[in-house]
């Protein structure tokens, strides 16, 4: 059986690697696909990034779960419940991809979450663990 320490390191670095790539790639998605309203080229990038900033914010919270896993797990998936209802649930526009995307946020937020319970869990347990002998 494997050890949950490792368990929660490998959920940990999944997590954090699939928001990572997710929240850097929706931020230049949400940078770029605006600019067609402009005038084009950087100027036009400029002008739409203030669509961008929910995932500039994204970005900044992976950033800081890659520090601290459990208050980024934490602020990771109130965003992404935020993220859920904003994006799919106001209004009349109900997207099957943004609805899976924004929950794949409050999964991997939750995933941090999970991590964090392991790890503790095992340290506390190998804390509490009677001498052998």
């Amino acid at each position: 059986m494997i050890n949950k320490s490792v368990l929660a390191q490998y959920i940990r670095i999944i997590s954090l690697s699939a928001l990572s790539i997710s929240s850097l790639a929706i931020l230049v998605f949400a940078s770029i696909s605006g600019t067609d309203t402009h005038e084009g080229g950087l100027l036009s990038i400029v002008k739409n990034l203030p669509n961008a900033l929910p995932w500039l914010i994204l970005v900044l919270l992976v950033l800081l779960a890659w520090k601290n896993s459990l208050l980024g797990g934490w602020l990771i998936t109130l965003f992404g419940l935020f993220a859920v209802v904003f994006f799919n649930f106001i209004g009349p526009n109900f997207f099957i991809a943004t609805f899976v995307a924004t929950l794949g946020i409050v999964v991997f937020g939750a995933l941090l979450l999970a991590s964090t319970y392991l790890k503790n869990t095992s340290v506390a347990r190998t804390n509490n663990s009677p001498p052998k002998g």
